[in-house]
């Protein structure tokens, strides 16, 4: 019985990785598709390849980074794992992260709503990592809001701390489920269903 229950675990542990390493390279492969094709099909014209091609680039380098990050995922679940602390704009990093969902904003029709409390948000924080998290949050908010629906992105400067909030017209999270949005693997797909 010990081994079966140490083999489920294992087994356990072993799809729960691989739901995060599709969950976290997800991001950069479709804006770099979307990019590509977009300039195959002619959808985005030869006088703008540049623009979009320095947005591949940059992407293709974060997709290099998260798969670093995540051969190094037993040392951030062991709590050993350094963060990389540097001094940055955080409306820039936002604005940076919005260009790579242009495409998929337009694809939708999705009004984008920016609201900035100052022109700069300084922050000491883990860049990569912070970037992460509004990508994902961007993601799913595009995924989940209808087509012709809103997303609200807004940055305050409240006790020397920056709130980010990222509110979408999408359906929502059920409110028994709330309870585990913290979880690293939880996904209710009953709960949202998005295009």
């Amino acid at each position: 019985n010990t081994m079966a229950n140490e083999l489920a675990k294992t087994d356990q542990v072993r799809k729960d990785f691989i739901a995060n390493i599709s969950h976290e390279l997800r991001s950069p492969l479709t804006s770099i598709t979307g990019f590509v094709q977009g300039m195959l099909d002619g959808v985005i014209p030869p006088e703008e390849y540049q623009k979009y091609l320095e947005i591949v680039l940059s992407e293709a380098q974060r997709l290099s980074k998260l798969t670093r990050e995540m051969l190094e995922l037993s040392q951030i679940e062991s709590g050993r794992f350094p963060l990389n602390k540097t001094v940055f704009d955080q409306n820039e990093l936002i604005r940076r992260v919005i260009i790579t969902k242009t495409q998929m904003l337009e694809n939708k029709n999705i009004d984008l709503n920016i609201d900035f409390s100052a022109e700069k948000s300084t922050v000491y924080a883990d860049m990569g990592g912070i970037e992460q998290v509004v990508t994902n949050l961007l993601d799913n908010a595009v995924k989940f809001t209808p087509v012709g629906g809103t997303i609200w992105i807004k940055t305050l400067q409240k006790d020397n701390k920056v709130l980010t909030t990222i509110k979408d017209t999408g359906p929502g999270i059920k409110p028994e489920d709330l309870p585990n949005i913290w979880d690293r693997f939880y996904t209710d797909n009953k709960s949202r269903s998005g295009n």
